[in-house]
């Protein structure tokens, strides 16, 4: 929380779902159940944390499954899928039913963007989540051989403080960040592609300093950020294939979580 409070680049559903796991794993030990399904209480855990985080209960489901499981079994599938439903119906009365992003409408898609078009933008996405995961491990280490260790988080939100700034407080994080899709459409594609880079800087150093937060919501921005900024490009350079950015930053954010977390079935979900 007071990451999150303090304007650490980061999301809610990190610290949610290791709590969920946690209440999961502390259930399972209590009633002595056995290792294997302990493992899908944990699993129940972080789908549920999730699930919450997002109002979304299938990619909560489909994340445990993938990432924390790393298995579709029958005997996972079923009490994974209806502990991320629960708790989408739980937290509803608290948060509402709304979904966490607001999508804008940005009219119809023509079948030559989805065949020829949309592919390079995956593979865009690609090179974008390589590099993200390197700024990310490259930024960790660098903060691993900081001493004394209080010095860390002290020189990790000087500097994420000091990119809001340079940002003009775009970059800051909120725990559930609200991501205007449709202002992306309006603004030039290289300044889109700086705030993709930038938001990925922050939160690398967010995590890397020692911030205990989550990686989607950033990500989601990142996504946000760099597929709209393409989508402006090819726009300006397609006029007449009637392009809309808005969907680009959409899949964009699909295509970094998918990238980055190695989860596309979430990704999609999500």
């Amino acid at each position: 929380v007071v990451t999150l409070a303090g304007g650490g680049s980061a999301g809610s559903e990190g610290p949610t779902a290791v709590l969920g796991s946690a209440i999961g794993s502390a259930t399972g030990r209590a009633l002595r159940f056995q290792p294997r399904r302990l493992k899908i209480l944990v699993g129940c855990g972080a789908a549920a944390g999730i699930s919450a985080a997002f109002n979304a209960p299938f990619a909560g489901a489909f994340f445990a499954l993938e990432e924390v499981l790393g298995s579709f079994s029958i005997g996972a599938f079923s009490p994974v899928v209806i502990a991320s439903v629960v708790a989408a119906i739980t937290v509803r009365p608290f948060l509402g039913s709304h979904p966490a992003f607001h999508i804008p409408p940005y009219g119809n898609i023509r079948p030559v963007a989805l065949v020829l078009l949309y592919p390079l933008l995956g593979i865009a996405c690609g090179l974008a989540s390589a590099m993200y995961s390197r700024m990310y491990f490259a930024t960790a280490d660098l903060f691993h051989r900081m001493r004394p260790l209080w010095l860390r988080p002290l020189i990790g939100g000087l500097s994420v403080g000091l990119l809001v700034y340079m940002g003009g407080g775009v970059l800051a994080g909120s725990g559930h960040l609200a991501i205007p899709i449709e202002m992306f459409g309006g603004i030039a594609w290289y300044l889109l592609v700086g705030f993709a880079f930038a938001k990925a800087l922050a939160t690398s150093v967010t995590l890397g300093s020692g911030g205990s937060v989550g990686l989607f919501t950033p990500t989601l921005f990142v996504g946000a950020a760099f597929g709209s900024g393409i989508g402006v490009l090819a726009r300006d350079l397609l006029p007449h294939f009637g392009l809309h950015p808005e969907a680009w930053g959409l899949v964009g954010m699909a295509g970094l979580v998918a990238g980055t977390v190695h989860a596309p079935i979430t990704a999609i979900f999500m």
